[in-house]
């Protein structure tokens, strides 16, 4: 396996917001705090990683619409901290998982691949890969979401 190659990009703020006009000292004091909580980033996606994991075992016992909505919550909170905390790819295969989530398909049936993408979630935050032409988190990603798109495909003919 090659190792992982961690790039540091830049969060800048003012392209976020775009021409809305801001203070260029409020703008500094913004960056200084992002800069600094940035550092706190990776045990965040931690401890929701751990919620998913721990919401998936609670399903796996009683799969219904209350675990759904549970689970759903947690990858959707995924899929909008990966990006922001570095993490495109976790942000990627969370968005794979919430599409599988929103399937009115038997939850039972679609949990295998769920607990593939909460693997693949867990691996790219423990390996640390951050950079979204990493090859293998890449082919990683998209045979997920294939495999969500076969699942969906299949439960639209029975």
């Amino acid at each position: 396996m090659k190792p992982a190659h961690i790039l540091q990009i830049p969060n800048d703020l003012q392209a976020k917001l775009g021409d809305t006009p801001l203070d260029g000292a409020l703008l500094q004091k913004m960056e200084d705090a992002l800069q600094t909580l940035s550092g706190e980033f990776p045990l965040w996606l931690a401890d929701e990683v751990t919620r998913l994991q721990r919401a998936v075992r609670a399903a796996r016992q009683t799969p219904g619409s209350d675990s759904r909505r549970t689970l759903l919550k947690s990858c959707g909170d995924l899929k909008g901290m990966g990006t922001t905390c570095g993490y495109p790819l976790i942000s990627r295969v969370a968005s794979s998982a919430c599409a599988l989530l929103r399937e009115e398909s038997n939850l039972a049936e679609a949990m295998p691949l769920l607990e593939a993408h909460v693997a693949a979630i867990t691996v790219l935050l423990d390996c640390q890969i951050r950079c979204e032409s990493h090859e293998e988190g890449r082919l990683l990603a998209s045979e997920l979401e294939c495999q969500t798109r076969l699942f969906s495909e299949q439960q639209l003919t029975l």
